[in-house]
């Protein structure tokens, strides 16, 4: 939970007031807590998780669900989740490049 609230003051600080279409890599516990603190810091439109396995991002998705006044949408590919995004989060502890970029 720090790392993300951390992001979150980051965020607040640094990104647009008008900042909205988030874009998470990655789809376990860091994402969940960064979809949380960005929904708190900005107006979140929409978000999009991509995840090196889309299953992943397709299980986030579907349990946070009517959590949020946004979607949260799985995407296949790290490229669409960036399309258009004005914040992104990186929440992987992957040592290596996504190979889906």
């Amino acid at each position: 939970m720090r790392t993300a609230a951390v992001s979150g003051v980051a965020a607040r600080a640094l990104a647009r007031e008008d900042a909205g279409d988030l874009a998470v890599i990655g789809a376990g516990v860091q994402a969940r807590s960064h979809i949380e603190a960005m929904a708190h810091v900005r107006r979140i439109r929409r978000c999009r998780v991509a995840s090196r396995r889309p299953e992943n991002a397709l299980r986030l998705a579907d349990e946070l669900k009517g959590r949020y006044p946004f979607p949260v949408e799985a995407v296949e590919t790290v490229e669409a989740a960036l399309r258009g995004a004005d914040l992104i989060v990186t929440a992987t502890d992957s040592a290596g490049p996504c190979s889906q970029a």
